[in-house]
């Protein structure tokens, strides 16, 4: 399996263990069909049927609490629901990596910066881990399994800090950095939407808060650019992401 994104797919980038159903859907837009949300049916103690239409927020936290078991790192420690898709080398959670698919607003590596000292402070963490990686006997690997040493690498790094990587912020990244950056971003986003982007290996524990409700799957897609950072936002990518995502003719998603 591969992982790929724009700037990937043009280089032939590829992950082993990794599974990524929807980056296109992710980068171009969701699909511009809508349906409605299935209902689901329950016999009720009488025997009758009766039918229950979760909403979007409720479909969202069921979701939500059966990635958070995913979550569970090897000491029984949880670190969000987002956690297992992350995976590093060493086995330490990628916090600031998975915070950002249910907060792409939240700062931790770039709080208090501004301008180009978030840039500044996103190349002194990653040569920070490029050394440890080389002292501990076994530098970087691009194509390490499951990309666990680019999460490694950009594990302590918020939204914010990633769009400086992958916009070359100072011209301080490598083109296969901003790449990494940009896939992880892309992969954020994913998760965000319903969309599953991770390993293999987790792929089953994934559920779809969406199921088949484009339009609420593209709410969710408003919803998560309209949060992330003024940096991110004076993109061009981020302006053509948005207003791919835009309604077409659905008023009420606009609310």
């Amino acid at each position: 399996m591969s992982i790929t994104t724009p700037n990937a797919q043009a280089s032939g980038f590829s992950l082993a263990g990794f599974s990524l159903k929807a980056a296109l859907t992710v980068l171009r837009g969701a699909d511009k069909g809508g349906s409605a949300t299935t209902p689901a049916g329950q016999p009720a103690a009488g025997g009758s049927a009766v039918f229950v239409t979760l909403s979007v927020e409720a479909q969202a936290f069921m979701a939500t609490t059966t990635a958070s078991k995913a979550g569970k790192t090897g000491n029984g420690t949880s670190d969000g629901p987002y956690a297992a898709y992350f995976p590093t080398r060493d086995g330490k959670n990628a916090t600031a990596l998975a915070k950002a698919v249910s907060d792409p607003g939240a700062v931790s590596s770039s709080a208090g910066l501004s301008g180009p000292a978030i840039a500044k402070d996103a190349r002194a963490r990653m040569d920070a881990q490029y050394e440890a990686m080389k002292a501990g006997g076994k530098p970087f690997d691009f194509d390490s399994f499951e990309g666990r040493d680019w999460y490694s690498l950009m594990g302590d790094l918020d939204r914010r800090s990633l769009e400086a990587v992958r916009s070359n912020a100072g011209g301080q990244f490598s083109k296969q950095e901003q790449d990494i950056a940009q896939s992880i971003m892309a992969q954020q986003e994913g998760l965000a939407m319903g969309l599953y982007n991770g390993p293999i290996s987790q792929e089953a524990t994934f559920t779809d808060p969406f199921r088949g409700d484009e339009a609420g799957r593209r709410k969710a897609n408003l919803a998560f650019l309209d949060a992330v950072s003024a940096e991110e936002k004076a993109s061009t990518e981020w302006a053509t992401r948005w207003a791919a995502a835009q309604p077409v003719d659905d008023p009420f998603l606009r609310e």
